[in-house]
C-alpha cells in the first residue's frame, strides 16, 4: 500500500495486448481518439469509451493514470475515500 494514498482506494485494470505508444497514451483520453491505422483497423468503435472513463473519474473527484507495461499497459484509478 502507498503511504501517500492511504486515504484513497486505488481500482486497477490491466490489460494484456499489444499496448500503446508514448504518443498514443498523451491521447487515449480524448474523445473519438482511436489508436492504429484506419485502413488496417478489424475492430469497429467510435473511440467514446475512455473519454466517458475519465470524465467519470473526474466527476467522482478521482484521478487516473496510464502505465505502459510490456505486454499491454496498466491503468490506476484513485478515488477519495471516507473513513467511518
Amino acid at each position: 500500500m502507498d503511504p501517500n494514498n492511504k486515504d484513497k482506494i486505488l481500482m486497477e485494470i490491466r490489460d494484456y495486448g499489444n499496448g500503446i505508444t508514448a504518443e498514443q497514451q498523451n491521447k487515449i483520453f480524448e474523445l473519438f481518439y482511436r489508436g492504429g491505422c484506419e485502413l488496417t483497423r478489424s475492430t469497429q468503435g467510435t473511440g467514446i469509451g475512455l473519454a466517458l472513463v475519465y470524465e467519470l473519474v473526474l466527476a467522482q473527484q478521482g484521478t487516473i493514470e496510464v502505465q505502459r507495461m510490456t505486454p499491454g499497459l496498466a491503468m490506476k484509478m484513485y478515488f477519495k475515500c471516507k473513513q467511518v
